[in-house]
């Protein structure tokens, strides 16, 4: 992080391509995890949380602040990509994993990274069945945009 100014939180979505349950088992979720959490910190990055459901990746990080959000996605997306491909895991070698395009969401506020907090770790409770959607989750705002989204009073 750049010493001075303060860290600029994403919120991460990635699907995965055709939404294919790459991530059903427990093994290969947990590499992901830590592909995410070694690429971050290869980039000086922080993370916050982590939740991998068997067809999507979910990421709250703090980023340098000046660094577009575009450029955090891109960059963190092909360093994940590259090592679960350089993996002896059955991952497609040329298909596409991941569906594009990638949501990234700078977030204005703490009370902001507050709810996706919440909300992500209770995707990661241990109690519920791998695959099972929480009834509070982020599916009816995917797609919208961060202005979208902030006016709903949904993550700010």
């Amino acid at each position: 992080m750049h010493e001075g100014s303060p860290p600029r939180w994403c919120h991460l979505v990635w699907t995965t391509a055709r939404r294919r349950p790459w991530f059903k088992i427990a093994a290969v979720a947990g590499f992901c995890e830590r592909a995410v959490r070694g690429a971050c910190g290869t980039l000086g990055w922080m993370v916050d949380t982590v939740t991998i459901l068997p067809d999507q990746v979910q990421l709250l990080i703090a980023v340098p602040n000046p660094l577009p959000r575009q450029d955090v996605c891109r960059t963190l997306r092909q360093a994940v990509t590259r090592t679960l491909r350089a993996s002896s895991l059955p991952f497609p070698a040329r298909a596409h994993l991941w569906e594009d395009p990638s949501w990234c969401a700078a977030l204005a506020s703490a009370a902001a990274v507050t709810v996706v907090r919440q909300q992500l770790r209770m995707r990661n409770q241990p109690d519920r069945l791998v695959g099972e959607q929480p009834a509070s989750g982020f599916d009816d705002i995917r797609g919208l945009g961060q202005d979208e989204v902030f006016k709903r009073g949904r993550v700010g």
